[in-house]
């Protein structure tokens, strides 16, 4: 459905954003992408970082593990970026 589904888990083991979807393409606010990119912004670890075209979340060895996409196009009629999954490892 070109979704990804982020939870947030606070629990004895501390705060963390953990992947329990994702689908091959997703689709991405670019309000998303510049709340990522804000250095000022309160870091949660599994949280999205994006390096250039290329954007990560998750955590390794939770839900589905750390998950990769690489930005594809903007899509400026319905305002959202298109990114393909490049890689999901546990």
């Amino acid at each position: 459905m070109f979704s990804a589904t982020v939870m947030r888990v606070t629990d004895e083991q501390g705060d963390r954003c953990v992947v329990i979807h994702a689908d091959p393409v997703i689709h991405i606010a670019p309000e998303l992408l510049a709340l990522a990119k804000n250095p000022d912004a309160p870091y949660v670890p599994g949280a999205m970082k994006v390096d250039g075209d290329r954007i990560e979340f998750g955590v390794d060895g939770e839900g589905i593990g750390r998950v990769t996409y690489r930005l594809r196009v903007y899509n400026a009629n319905k305002r959202w970026y298109v990114a393909d999954r490049e890689s999901c490892r546990d």
